[in-house]
């Protein structure tokens, strides 16, 4: 949905924040499908005299398909770089192309039949100094060969484990 002048967005998200919020997104699933979705983009902030700044609308909505598609914020930023999937739009040039984190949890989300074969995993755990389990890290893994990035956050849905995906 495009909310031409961010009425709808004031109206789902409060009042006033169609002058911060780009976009939002949502999605239902049974478990294994998608089964119903939405994504808003707010018109009120990508249009700028009369002119809708298409590059901003294209980063912003990339970003919110994303989310439909079951991705999370990804926290990655290094050299200068921001994913696809980080929380805010920092570079709309750069960030409205996928990075090697994006697409990697896009694959583990949907694996194709030879994803067995090409992905390797880096499984561990977090622990304070007394040995109890951390929550809410964020761990990024960086592939010496080619300098891609992976992140995963240590949360309460993953307790205290570490675990990557990443491409060979």
């Amino acid at each position: 949905v495009f909310d031409n002048n961010g009425d709808i967005t004031d109206a789902l998200l409060g009042v006033g924040a169609k002058k911060s919020v780009l976009g939002f997104s949502g999605s239902q699933s049974d478990g294994v499908n998608l089964t119903e979705g939405f994504v808003i983009l707010c018109g009120s902030l990508a249009i700028k005299n009369d002119t809708l700044e298409i590059e901003k609308f294209q980063t912003v909505m990339t970003h919110e398909v994303g989310h439909f598609f079951g991705l999370a914020h990804s926290q990655i930023f290094f050299h200068g770089e921001f994913p696809t999937m980080y929380p805010n739009i920092i570079d709309y040039h750069n960030q409205g192309k996928l990075k090697s984190d994006d697409i990697t949890s896009l694959t583990l989300l949907y694996p194709n039949p030879t994803f067995s074969n090409s992905y390797g995993s880096i499984t561990g755990n977090i622990y304070k100094q007394n040995n109890s389990p951390l929550s809410g890290i964020n761990v990024i893994a960086v592939d010496a060969n080619n300098g891609n990035l992976y992140s995963t956050v240590v949360d309460y849905f993953s307790g205290d484990k570490i675990s990557f995906d990443q491409t060979q």
